[in-house]
């Protein structure tokens, strides 16, 4: 399978299993009414099914999230962490001593290496990160 195809399956699957309980009727008026668009996630909704009959959708989220990350390094811009940012493990959590709010980076964070944001050209150490 295609790996942009499988990371656009995949941020389907996390969206669809966060919601699951909610999503189930709908998902069989998908099925009944437009199979053609059922057809790539048939197999996921039965693995859910399965999963949920058990009560182990927790250990189905954990292996879909391993396959995502692994994906998204490749493939940024997927919608499950822009609905579900408390899901990312690579989120970063700074306090801010003012409001005793969690801040949350919604950017990748600039390493000291990388090319300086304002365009200068120079690396971010020998530019803006001094």
């Amino acid at each position: 399978m295609n790996r942009l195809r499988k990371h656009i399956l995949l941020d389907l699957s996390l969206c669809i299993l966060e919601e699951w309980p909610e999503n189930r009727e709908l998902l069989k008026k998908i099925e009944e009414n437009y199979p053609i668009f059922y057809q790539p996630i048939a197999d996921f909704v039965k693995q859910l099914e399965t999963y949920a009959d058990t009560g182990r959708i927790s250990e189905l989220r954990d292996r879909l999230i391993k396959d995502y990350d692994r994906l998204n390094k490749s493939y940024e811009g997927g919608f499950y962490y822009k609905k579900y940012p408390h899901r990312n493990p690579n989120r970063i959590r700074v306090i801010r001593k003012n409001t005793g709010e969690p801040f949350v980076r919604t950017d990748r964070k600039i390493g000291r290496n990388d090319p300086c944001p304002c365009g200068s050209g120079k690396k971010y150490k020998n530019c803006c990160g001094r």
